[in-house]
This record gives structure tokens, sequence and C-alpha cells, in this order.
């Protein structure tokens, strides 16, 4: 049996021959991947099927997008926490900081996933300044902080940059994040400079002060 057929005709069968069939499949498919498929399967049927449809098509070498990988960890379906830390490695497009932070909240232990950022983060990235904030409160130490905002090129806004200054993050590069996104960056540690008022001379008697 193909993954096709199973996926055509399972929603037929009672919950044990949903399961008992998934012995049967040879063939995942082509190279271009059921993932859709395999992601849509898994939240209808229940969850020592589900476990097994992603083991059976992790160990197939199927890949998944981002959102997919997402959606299934959010879904509660999987018993299996080694398929989810081998399923989280399988995206094959980038993920977002709060595809990301789904993942942490929904492994069980958030190691893998925090390994997963750190090696995202260790090349540039596309992140937005979105992505920064929603990734910050859940990073463990100062140097991952720095490795993550240092990633990306992102333009922040004003409260950005003060939610950058709130979490620690080493000065120099708040200033070079305010200067690309052309924020002047006033030190919090140097007093405000006092502009002189100039002095107001007074008014001499106009035509109709002197009626």
């Amino acid at each position: 049996m193909t993954w096709a057929e199973y996926y055509e005709r399972y929603d037929g069968w009672q919950e044990s021959t949903q399961y008992s069939r998934l012995a049967s499949i040879k063939d995942f498919g082509p190279d271009d991947s059921p993932s859709e498929e395999i992601c849509d399967c898994i939240q209808y049927v229940d969850t020592r099927t589900a476990t097994s449809i992603l083991r059976r098509a992790l160990a197939a070498g199927v890949r998944f997008r981002a959102a997919e990988v997402a959606e299934i960890a959010d879904s509660g379906q999987i018993e299996d926490e080694e398929a989810l830390e081998k399923l989280i490695q399988t995206a094959v497009d980038a993920y977002t900081g709060e595809q990301l932070d789904t993942l942490l909240s929904c492994l069980p232990d958030p190691e893998p996933v925090l390994e997963l950022i750190d090696k995202i983060t260790s090349k540039p990235t596309h992140f937005t300044e979105e992505d920064v904030l929603t990734l910050l409160p859940n990073l463990p130490d100062e140097e991952s902080i720095y490795q993550l905002v240092n990633s990306t090129d992102a333009i922040f806004t004003e409260n950005g940059l003060n939610e950058l200054c709130d979490y620690g993050v080493d000065e120099s590069l708040i200033r070079k994040i305010s200067k690309r996104s052309g924020i002047p960056y006033a030190d919090p540690d140097e007093p405000d400079e006092e502009i002189p008022l100039k002095e107001t001379q007074a008014k001499k008697p106009g035509l109709f002060s002197s009626i």
C-alpha cells in the first residue's frame, strides 16, 4: 500500500484498522513529499496512530515545512518525544520566531529547540523585529541573546529598541541597530544635555504702542 492510498481511505476505517494498516505502507510517495497530507491526517486519528504515522514518515525521509512542524507539535497528538525532536530538524524552510516559540512551549524538554535556535542564529538570519522580541524571553543567557540579535539586519522601532535595553542587550549592539534603524541613541548613563535659553530682548515700542 502507498501513503496516497492510505490517506484516501483512512477516514472510512475504524481506529484499530487505521493503526493496523500503517504496517502495509511501503511507499510514502515521490520526492516532493506528502508532508501536507501527513500533517492533516495526524490531526484526525488517535494519538497512537498519529505517533506511528510520524515515526514511519521520518524513517522514510519525509521532510516538513516549518509551519507543518509547528502544527504537528502543537496538536498534542505525538506521544513520542524522540520523534518530535527528529521532526523539528526536518524543516525545509526557515522558522519564524512564533513557530520556534510554539516548539519551545510544546516539547516536554526545551533543550533540543534551544539547540536548534543556537544553530539557526549562528548564521545570518532573516528574523524581523517581531521574531527577535518573541524569542528573547526564552533564551537562557546573555551569549544566546547577543547571538540572536546580532544574527539579523532587521530594522527596529523605538519601542523595540527599548525592549532590547530591558533584556540587557549589549550597548554597542543597540547603538548599531539604532543607527541602521534611523533612531538617535540616547545613552541612559549620560545626563541630558541642557540647552541654554536664548535671552529675550526687550521689545522696542512700535507705532501702535506709542499712540
